[in-house]
C-alpha cells in the first residue's frame, strides 16, 4: 500500500514540477518501471502467503494492478498540464506482468515462466 501512495504522490505533480527530458517516449519507459516495481513487490506479498492456487493469485495481482494503473490514470487527467493516456496503463500493466514474471523466476528458479 505504501508503495502503490508513492506512485500517486508521483501521479499529483504538476507537468511544471516534472523535469523536462528529452527522451522520445521517456514517460513510457518510467511507467513501465513503476509498475514492473509494483508487479513484482505485490506477487513477493501475496504468492506463497494463502493455499490459493498460483493462477488465482495471478488474477489478483493483475486485477489490483488494473485497477491502481486505471486509477492512477483518472486521477492525472485532474492535475494540471497532465493527461490519461490508454497507452500508459498498457505500459503500466506490461510492466506489471513484467514485474510478476521477474519475481517468479527469481524465487523458483527457471522452470517456470507463471
Amino acid at each position: 500500500m505504501l508503495y502503490i501512495g508513492v506512485i500517486l504522490g508521483f501521479s499529483s505533480l504538476t507537468a511544471s514540477a516534472l523535469p523536462k527530458i528529452q527522451i522520445v517516449h521517456f514517460d513510457k519507459f518510467l511507467h513501465f518501471i513503476e509498475y514492473g516495481i509494483l508487479g513484482y513487490l505485490l506477487t513477493r506479498a501475496f504468492y506463497g502467503t494463502s493455499k490459493i492456487e498460483y493462477k488465482y493469485i495471478i488474477w489478483f495481482i493483475l486485477a489490483a494492478a488494473f485497477v491502481t494503473a486505471a486509477a492512477d490514470e483518472i486521477f492525472q487527467s485532474f492535475i494540471p498540464g497532465r493527461d490519461s493516456s490508454v497507452f500508459d496503463l498498457i505500459f503500466d500493466m506490461v510492466g506489471v506482468l513484467c514485474g510478476l514474471i521477474i519475481y517468479r523466476k527469481v524465487s523458483h528458479g527457471r522452470d517456470k515462466i507463471l
